[in-house]
């Protein structure tokens, strides 16, 4: 039901624009969040290795995911083979930097 209400969301929003943000880890679980969006989507994969994001996520504090889910997480993962993809040891400004590069129509400067 989560990802129907996300895909509405986003259908709403669809002329202004949004962001979602979800693991949407499989291929079925991103189809379900682009129903009717294909010409409005713009998928951007952020990625890295288990050891990376295992530490990254072990210093954070008072977050609703342990660090003991993660390797679930990893066995579960269907990694998109298109999009933009991230690699999560980026800058947050790096990352802005490559989405705007890489975005069909956008102006980077």
């Amino acid at each position: 039901g989560w990802l129907l209400r996300l895909n509405k969301l986003a259908r709403r929003h669809k002329d202004t624009g949004a962001i979602i943000a979800c693991s949407a880890l499989k291929e079925a679980y991103r189809e379900v969040l682009g129903q009717g969006l294909e010409d409005h989507l713009q998928w951007i994969y952020i990625h890295g290795g288990y050891d990376e994001i295992h530490d990254r996520m072990a210093k954070r504090a008072g977050h609703f995911m342990p660090a003991s889910l993660l390797r679930s997480q990893f066995e579960t993962l269907e990694p998109p083979g298109y999009g933009i993809h991230i690699p999560v040891a980026l800058s947050p400004q790096q990352a802005l930097k490559k989405v705007l590069r890489e975005t069909p129509g956008s102006d980077p400067a």
